[in-house]
């Protein structure tokens, strides 16, 4: 069984005009003792 379950996560910055996607529609799973980092480009 999953600790963390994401589906379908998406994160979007700016507005109607400027948007900008940081994230599109990602899933994942973080199983007991996973360690897991999600790292930008600026990092």
């Amino acid at each position: 069984m999953a600790l963390l379950n994401v589906e379908k996560l998406s994160v979007h910055f700016g507005d109607e005009k400027t948007p900008f996607r940081a994230v599109d529609r990602i899933s994942y799973q973080v199983e007991q003792g996973q360690v897991v980092g999600i790292v930008g480009e600026s990092g």
